[in-house]
Order: structure tokens, then C-alpha cells, then sequence
């Protein structure tokens, strides 16, 4: 999630005020680029992305012991999906 947004770890104020007067000095001209970072993260979180179905079902499955051959990132065709 640090990739959205103004990120700064932790509770750091410093960090924090440099990220302020950056988003102050910056947003303007940068802001294709922070949508862009903004809308891939919120892809990577979005529940009812195929990617992100598939991946929850594979771990679902794995956890019952209904996928000896489980693998997280492989490919797996959901009926109705678009390829």
C-alpha cells in the first residue's frame, strides 16, 4: 500500500511533514502519475478482481485439502470469466 498516496512508515513525523510539503509542493504536476499508482494498488485489493477471486478460492481450496497440487499463482479458469 505505500506505493498510494503520500506514504510514510510508522508514526515518523518527519517523514510525515516531508511527505506533506511534497504533496503541497507537487500534486499538480504529478497527478497522472499518483492516479496511476492509486488505481494499480487499488486493482491488487479488489475483491471482485478474477485474479484476486482465483487466488482466494486456490487458498480456500488448499486449506480444506480439496488441491494437493496447490499453487497459488497458478492459472486456474473460473466458469463465466473472461480470459
Amino acid at each position: 500500500m505505500g506505493d498510494a498516496g503520500y506514504y510514510y512508515p510508522q508514526f515518523d513525523a518527519d517523514a510525515a511533514g516531508a511527505q506533506l510539503l511534497h504533496a503541497l509542493r507537487d500534486h499538480d504536476a504529478q497527478i497522472d502519475d499518483y492516479r496511476a499508482r492509486s488505481r494499480r494498488v487499488f486493482a491488487a485489493v479488489d475483491p471482485f478482481a478474477v485474479e484476486n477471486v482465483v487466488g482466494y478460492a486456490r487458498r480456500l481450496l488448499h486449506l480444506v485439502g480439496g488441491d494437493e497440487g496447490f499453487k497459488a499463482s497458478a492459472p486456474v479458469a473460473l466458469a463465466g470469466a473472461a480470459e
